[in-house]
């Protein structure tokens, strides 16, 4: 369908005005088929294709942001396995540690008895023959 000039400059016209118009009244006049300005048909193709492009604008950005976050992410991600593996050798070495630490409190602690049982359990005297007194001499 080919357009006149005067009909070319009025759909020019008629789409500056949709643009003019913002998201809420322009949602309002694609729902409802009503609007507040002059010669534009709520139910005009140019009112949802404008519509649409904000639309489709705005999905843009959000999906900027969502590949923003995921790179954000995969950093952190990153960061937290790093952490992870720092964390699980502190832990072994730490196992390690203790391990060393109950044998030497071992140790200890059966030193400490050794001693005590020689200290105060001292062992009873070994009971010989009696021997023939010697007489000393005259």
């Amino acid at each position: 369908m080919q357009l006149t000039p005067a009909e070319r400059e009025s759909r020019q016209r008629q789409l500056q005005a949709i643009k003019k118009m913002d998201d809420d009244a322009l949602l309002i006049a694609y729902s409802y088929g009503t609007n507040n300005y002059p010669n534009i048909d709520a139910y005009d193709p140019l009112v949802k294709a404008v519509l649409e492009g904000r639309l489709l604008t705005e999905i843009a950005k959000g999906t900027d942001n969502l590949a923003l976050i995921n790179q954000q992410s995969t950093v952190e991600i990153k960061h937290l396995v790093a952490s992870s593996l720092t964390v699980e050798k502190l832990t072994k070495w730490l196992v390690g540690l203790t391990v060393v630490l109950g044998a030497l409190t071992l140790l200890l602690v059966l030193d400490v008895a050794n001693r005590v049982r020689q200290e105060y359990f001292s062992p009873v005297p070994q009971l010989t023959a009696p021997q023939e007194p010697t007489l000393p001499p005259r």
